[in-house]
């Protein structure tokens, strides 16, 4: 103790009366308490110290006791799994980079359960090297963090895996707050690296968000899960990227789980640049809000040209994408990209004028909801659900799509109608309470062992307007036959005002048994 004491006064006077930083080496595997100097290889950390966990202990440990105040010490992991127990203390970090969770392949954890951690607008990084390889979890138990200038973030920047290599992960769980000011002004995830925020009363609040981030070319995930009742608000100052450059994916799932995401400057991408992909899955009773609605919101786009894929999958009952843009600002799916809305799931406008628009080479699928107005250059799959091996596209399957406002189809739209079976729920239906407009292209495939000589003698609703039907199908105007892929199959388009049928509907029947149809 006395010896430790001696080297400690020495250092500081060599320095002549200058703070500099200095490692402090945690010693005792077994735990203990921060505050007893014989735990360390120097002294107890003091103010901008490194407080040092790096024995190479196989097993896990706790320190409590830590000292409550302002003189603690920066921390560093890198070979040891430690629990560090803050319950009913203030634990503050000061300099520049405040937490650095780095080592071997899965050999580094820092768990930090309860109390406050005060931090002035610093960073903090979980398997993040600039370079070389690195791995590190990074967890957070019932934490609250603050900042002393209540009006700046305590968090500067987390860098959660490495451009280098190995990965990263942080989890935030159990009641952790983090929502003064943005909160964690900048996330930036590496490929894989993965932030978690579980647990009802785990509230996290972030600025800009980049995922994906591949400068190693690795073909891994970085993964953003909100779950089990968790609230994440994602208030960009400028934009945010859910896949730019690699592979990412935004997963809200169960009930009274939600992600708000907000871009006040630029806009929100999903799949943005090179070979980026990206998907925001709503699962299970999960809630994410697209913009503010007292808040100018911009654009939000699945994919961005190119290489670049973007989808939506918004699945389960109670799940829920709600867009709450102006009429100025929109979701736009561009090539490559997919929406589809299943199993009770719902796409919703909060503000009137909100509008979903699909480019030419996107998709719509499912038999969900979309009660928000639809622009469609792309195609309607109803049923189905999305391709995950390509991250876009809609499987087959038949179901019963609702929109409840206007659907306008354009010149390029295909509406691909599946039939399994003669009954309403096996095949493909849209049900529209509004206007719809007809333009494009209608095809017809038989599914699930259903045959065309099954078919006959029977007709199909397959779409049915609440409100105006307008325009007509490029390849099929009222009385028309087409063929499905299949030579000799062939089915009579019936809608419009010409139609035997209701007027508003666009209704296929099959033609009578022993005639010969001549498609010129």
């Amino acid at each position: 103790m006395i010896v430790k004491l001696l080297i400690r006064f020495t250092f500081l006077v060599l320095l002549a009366g200058t703070a500099v930083a200095v490692d402090m080496n945690w010693t005792n595997a077994a735990g203990g308490d921060w505050t007893d100097p014989d735990n360390w290889d120097t002294a107890v950390p003091g103010l901008g110290d490194y407080a040092v966990f790096n024995m190479g202990s196989a097993t896990a440990y706790t320190v409590s006791n830590v000292t409550d105040g302002t003189s603690n010490g920066r921390l560093k992991v890198e070979q040891d799994k430690v629990k560090l127990d803050l319950t009913g203390i203030t634990y503050n970090l000061t300099v520049t980079t405040v937490m650095i969770v780095r080592g071997p392949e899965n050999t580094t954890t820092l768990e930090i359960v309860g109390g406050t951690v005060q931090i002035p607008y610093k960073n903090i990084y979980a398997g993040y090297s600039s370079s070389a390889p690195g791995w590190g979890t990074l967890i957070f138990n019932d934490v609250t963090f603050t900042n002393t200038d209540p009006d700046e973030s305590p968090i500067g920047q987390l860098r959660i895996g490495s451009p280098g290599g190995g990965s990263g992960t942080v989890i935030m769980r159990g009641g952790t707050e983090l929502t003064q000011d943005w909160g964690i002004r900048k996330v930036f995830m590496y490929t894989p690296g993965r932030l978690i925020i579980e647990d009802s009363g785990t509230d996290v609040q972030i600025g800009d968000i980049g995922m994906g981030l591949d400068a190693s070319g690795d073909a891994s995930l970085s993964m953003l899960i909100v779950t089990n009742g968790a609230r994440l608000l994602n208030s960009a100052a400028y934009n945010s990227e859910i896949g730019s450059g690699g592979p990412a994916i935004l997963t809200v799932t169960g009930s009274n789980s939600q992600a708000q995401l907000t871009c006040q400057v630029d806009s929100l991408y999903i799949g943005k640049t090179g070979s980026g992909r990206g998907i925001i899955q709503v699962l299970d009773g999960g809630t994410v809000r697209d913009g503010l609605y007292w808040m100018t919101s911009l654009n939000t786009y699945f994919g961005n040209g190119g290489s670049t894929h973007g989808s939506l999958l918004v699945e389960g009952t109670d799940s829920n994408y709600r867009v709450e843009k102006d009429s100025a600002h929109k979701v736009y799916f561009r090539t490559n990209s997919t929406l589809v809305v299943r199993d009770g799931g719902r796409v919703w406008s909060y503000k009137r004028g909100s509008e979903l628009v699909f480019e030419q080479g996107s998709s719509l699928g499912g038999d969900g909801r979309l009660e928000i107005g639809v622009d469609c250059a792309g195609m309607i799959k109803p049923g189905g659900t999305l391709v995950t091996d390509d991250w876009y596209g809609v499987t087959s399957g038949s179901g019963t799509l609702t929109v409840t406002s206007n659907l306008t189809l354009s010149a390029t739209a295909l509406y691909d109608v599946e039939l399994a079976g003669w009954n309403v729920a096996e095949y493909d239906r849209v049900v529209a309470s509004n206007d719809v407009v007809l333009a494009g292209s209608i095809a017809i495939s038989m599914i699930d062992g259903f045959t065309y000589s099954s078919a006959g003698g029977h007709r199909y609703t397959v779409m049915e307007v609440g409100g105006t039907l307008s325009g007509a199908f490029s390849n099929a105007a009222n009385g028309e036959w087409i063929e499905t892929a299949n030579p000799g199959e062939t089915f009579q388009v019936h809608y419009g005002a010409s139609s035997q049928y209701a007027a508003n509907d666009v209704v296929l029947t099959t033609k009578p048994t022993g005639t010969v149809i001549i498609i010129q």
